[in-house]
């Protein structure tokens, strides 16, 4: 792999923005917009700018970034903020000749060019002299293609008003493998949930989850059997099995389901506004919606055991999960989000960029999680314990808990793994608050697998105990000490 290759995920998929709290900011009206790095710079590192062509509906790029001979730039759009399902113009440079790239990122690999390409340049994509490569480009705002390319629109493009999910996309009846259906009644402030699919004797569901990940998300599985329906409150910990909810934290209700054939239907009501704010998400917000194409086994040793919701499930061994491709929002049956705060707003004043789709080193710093609170704020810089540690930071804000795995190079803050190449190795992970005390648990390989992880061996391991501050307040703390355990022999509760 050469050397611009294996930085794809790391340096200029630049995305645009609207405003960040160190001062870099989005300047534009309805028509034109601009961004530079570092933010008010004159001489910058990086800079995009774009102008909307009403008369042929398409949007023009122009980028100027400092790089070194066979390198890349571009812009990325991210329903997310990260690689994750991110739409990617990319420029390369080889031996001084521009190529212009339309491509897509599943994940943190090389993206992958789109078998559509359309972006384009009416003139000459620009020049790569004296260290400063310059681009031009054009695409239209919707290119129709709904496989790799994201669209730009008058709302919010990063969460959307839906009712339903079909799979096979487009299916009706009998050639659906799939369908969920949500309906919110304003008068009784719920919603209701029906979910069919194909094969009996299998669990279906729906889940929601913040960041389309399946760790903390909320889900929800059943199955029928015998014409009735067994369903059950579930939250998602980590990467295995979403544990049931405790009794008296089930928080649905009105559950039925019937069979027809081999498709069986379960449906269930549950509250806008839950009982249960420790696992059950508000259904007031926007979520990427989880959908478990094929379900898996009931894990039932007997026909008895199909009549208990607990009883045991497997894991998906048909297909894997359908996540939808942008945050869902809960309508009215006039289509109007019911969301407090991060629904689509029924008119824009100007069009902005989404919030979700800014660089990452950028994006850090205005995260909720990683902006409101600074994992490492009050401890001495001139302390070198820092330097090139594994770091796994966890919080609770608002009854959302975050658990991401970090790598600390110096004194810097730490940045996520994926920053420097490497990937979350967290298998599972859990954080709650009560009584004034977040408790953060997790589970990790105790080989490293890549460069931004250490190994937990045996012997003498430092472990650093830390605790933030709110990033806007300057205070002094000491809530950091660091102990010689021998982990693997060690109890660390002492």
């Amino acid at each position: 792999m050469s050397s611009y290759e294996a930085t794809y995920s790391m340096h200029s998929a630049i995305s645009l923005l609207n405003q960040n709290e160190d001062g870099s900011e989005v300047v534009g009206d309805v028509c034109y917009g601009d961004w530079r790095w570092p933010p008010g710079c004159r001489d910058c590192d990086y800079r995009i700018s774009w102008n909307y062509l009403d008369d042929s509906d398409e949007i023009e790029f122009s980028i100027e970034t400092r790089a070194p001979s066979n390198w890349w730039t571009g812009v990325g759009f991210s329903p997310s903020g990260t690689m994750v399902e991110a739409d990617m113009i990319v420029v390369k440079s080889r031996n001084g000749e521009l190529s212009l790239h339309d491509m897509y990122s599943t994940g943190y690999g090389v993206p992958r060019e789109d078998s559509e390409q359309n972006v384009y340049t009416p003139t000459v994509i620009g020049t790569h002299v004296n260290g400063v490569l310059r681009a031009q480009f054009t695409r239209k705002r919707d290119t129709g293609d709904r496989k790799a390319d994201h669209h730009f629109s008058e709302t919010d493009s990063t969460s959307s008003c839906e009712t339903e999910f079909r799979y096979p996309a487009g299916c009706d009846g009998a050639a659906c493998d799939y369908i969920a259906k949500w309906e919110y009644s304003m008068t009784r402030k719920d919603v209701k949930f029906e979910i069919s699919s194909r094969e009996l004797g299998r669990w279906t569901g729906i889940g929601f989850s913040r960041d389309g990940q399946m760790a903390n998300s909320d889900i929800y599985t059943g199955w029928v059997f015998e014409g009735k329906a067994y369903v059950t409150d579930r939250f998602a910990y980590g990467r295995q099995l979403p544990a049931i909810d405790p009794a008296d934290r089930q928080d649905i209700y009105e559950i039925s389901g019937k069979a027809d054939d081999d498709v069986q239907t379960i449906a269930f009501r549950r509250k806008v506004l839950p009982a249960d704010t420790i696992t059950d998400f508000p259904l007031n917000k926007c979520y990427y919606f989880l959908f478990p194409i094929g379900g898996g086994r009931v894990l039932a040793r007997k026909s008895q055991d199909f009549q208990n919701a607990r009883t045991p499930i497997g894991y998906h061994d048909l297909y894997q999960p359908k996540v939808s491709r942008t945050k869902i929002c809960i309508c009215d049956q006039n289509g109007i989000s019911i969301a407090s705060e991060d629904g689509p707003p029924a008119v824009r004043k100007r069009r902005q960029a989404s919030e979700s789709a800014k660089p990452r080193s950028v994006r850090q710093l205005q995260d909720p999680f990683e902006v409101q609170i600074d994992p490492f704020g009050g401890i001495n810089k001139e302390d070198r314990s820092m330097d090139c540690i594994d770091v796994v930071i966890g919080s609770v804000i608002d009854e959302v808990s975050q658990i991401r795995d970090y790598y600390s190079f110096s004194g810097a803050s730490p940045q996520l793994d994926e920053f420097y190449g490497g990937q979350n190795s967290l298998t599972s992970s859990a954080a709650y608050r009560e009584n004034g005390i977040t408790t953060v648990v997790f589970r990790k390989p105790l080989q490293a697998s890549d460069k931004a992880d250490r190994s937990i061996l045996r012997g003498p391991t430092t472990v650093i105990w830390a605790k933030g501050v709110e990033a806007s307040k300057s205070v002094s703390v000491t809530d950091k000490s660091a102990v010689q355990v021998d982990i693997l022999h060690n109890d660390l509760s002492h």
